[in-house]
Parts: C-alpha cells; structure tokens; sequence
C-alpha cells in the first residue's frame, strides 16, 4: 500500500513542473529533480524506520 501511495505522489508532485521543464536544454533538470526525490527517499526511509527497528542480541546457549 505504501508504494502505491508513494506513487500516487510522485505522480503529483512530477507532474506540474514537466512542462516547464521542457525547454530546449532545460530536460535534464527535470530528470536531476526526480532523481534526486527518488534517491533520498531511501535515506528518509532508513532515518526514520532505524530507529523502530528491533535489537539484536546474541543467543547463548546452554553448554551440553
């Protein structure tokens, strides 16, 4: 559900500037933009979920 949602937004949020983007020479921006939303999502994501995440600790286990 979240990635659907995620695209749904990215969605809105790419949209409005494309056509001012269009320009002669002015494409790449607009590629630049996304890729830049699209590669610190992963960093939003990590910083947000590290901190709920669980514990880990070694088990030991009884000597036999």
């Amino acid at each position: 559900m979240a990635g659907a949602v995620g695209g749904i937004l990215i969605s809105r949020v790419a949209g409005p500037p494309a056509p001012a983007l269009r320009g002669p020479g002015r494409i790449e921006l607009g590629y630049g933009i996304l890729f830049v939303i699209c590669g610190s999502a992963y960093l939003v994501a990590w910083i947000v979920y590290e901190p709920a995440g669980p514990r880990f600790e070694q088990v030991k286990l009884p000597a036999r």
